[in-house]
């Protein structure tokens, strides 16, 4: 996660560089959630292209998040109507 008040510059800063950039949070937030390049890459391109960065952090899933998501269409029981 970027936060910047710069956002929309630094998102196309980043798509050209072969970033994944989505906004993050409420309209005028000014966070962009990105994938796709290290936390050092993006401090370094928004340094060099003299964009401003508040908040950088690294997010990383957890391993029942990952699980959920990878077996989310395997389903043993579901609940429904009764036979």
């Amino acid at each position: 996660m970027v936060a910047t008040p710069q956002a929309a510059e630094l998102a196309a800063v980043l798509a050209a560089a072969g970033a994944s950039v989505e906004p993050e949070g409420s309209a005028g937030a000014e966070k962009l959630a990105v994938s796709g390049l290290p936390a050092a890459r993006i401090g370094a391109l928004a340094f060099d292209n003299g964009i401003r960065v508040d908040e950088l952090a690294t997010r990383t899933a957890s391993l029942e998040a990952a699980f959920m998501e990878l077996t989310a269409d395997s389903v043993e029981y579901q609940a429904g109507q009764p036979r």
